[in-house]
């Protein structure tokens, strides 16, 4: 129960919504929306459950295609990796590595590329769904 309700508070801090009525039991996926520092957007299910990340990072804003996210979690922590498997000259696989800051309902990390190298520094804000 207790690991419940920190999943649970962590992802309202992070300002993730909920699809359920408040008086329903809760949704095993958490539905995020957010924007990294470059500007990339990210679209995001987690699985509180599984404790499982899936989704979506668009960085089209440069050219580069949508890639794939797949990843995990545990407490604040999370890593996830990217794919992509069109040759444009960006990474086809990246991993972000990160940790939520609760008090800022936002997340810093590094990222690394096989392409561009690394690690580079990031952050994102979350936005709700």
């Amino acid at each position: 129960m207790r690991t419940l309700l920190v999943l649970l508070g962590l992802a309202l801090i992070l300002g993730l919504c909920l699809s359920a009525p408040a008086t329903a039991a809760p949704s095993a996926i958490i539905c995020v929306t957010a924007t990294d520092n470059y500007g990339y957007t990210w679209t995001l299910s987690i699985n509180t459950q599984t404790k499982t990340i899936t989704g979506t990072w668009d960085t089209s804003l440069v050219g580069c295609p949508v890639y794939a996210a797949s990843g995990t979690y545990t407490g604040t922590s999370f890593t996830i990796t990217v794919t992509q498997n069109v040759t444009t000259g960006c990474d086809t696989q990246g991993t972000f590595v990160g940790v939520v800051d609760v008090a800022t309902r936002s997340a810093t990390g590094t990222y690394v590329g096989n392409f561009s190298g690394g690690p580079y520094a990031w952050s994102w804000a979350a936005a709700r769904c």
